[in-house]
């Protein structure tokens, strides 16, 4: 499955072992903290929009840094309109009380993934994305990725 990971910079640190435990368990991934997915002379903008509009499913990483960017709003906006399966999860000390009331509608579930549970909320995560889908390959438990 196609994914697109959705972050801020400074947290980078959570989205790039996220980015390569789903990269273990059979999915494809684009993140920006990767500095191979991105090449110098690249017009970042359309690449985010190609990236974008083939990813099957968003997770947009939520913090206290991020919750109040632009950046990632635009991004879990054109997933919501695109129909995409869009899944934020909220990562460090913002709990899902804490997000805009659009990504905690009664119809859409928020995750929670604090960083010292990682991998046992990325198994969740994965099995969740499973049930959305069932095409999705079945998670190795915590297997975490180095």
């Amino acid at each position: 499955m196609q994914t697109f990971i959705s972050f801020v910079h400074e947290d980078a640190g959570v989205a790039g072992p996220l980015a390569a435990y789903l990269r273990n368990n059979g999915y494809k991934v684009f993140h920006t903290a990767d500095d191979w997915m991105l090449h110098a002379g690249e017009v970042w903008l359309c690449r985010i929009k190609k990236e974008l509009s083939e990813a099957e499913i968003v997770l947009v990483l939520f913090s206290r840094r991020s919750v109040t960017r632009a950046w990632v709003h635009f991004e879990a906006g054109a997933a919501w309109l695109a129909g995409k399966l869009m899944i934020p999860i909220c990562i460090g000390s913002l709990r899902v009380e804490d997000l805009p009331i659009q990504y905690r509608h009664p119809s859409r579930h928020a995750d929670g993934l604090r960083e010292r549970l990682l991998p046992s909320a990325l198994y969740a995560s994965l099995r969740a994305l499973r049930r959305h889908n069932g095409a999705a390959p079945e998670p190795r438990h915590l297997q975490t990725a180095s």
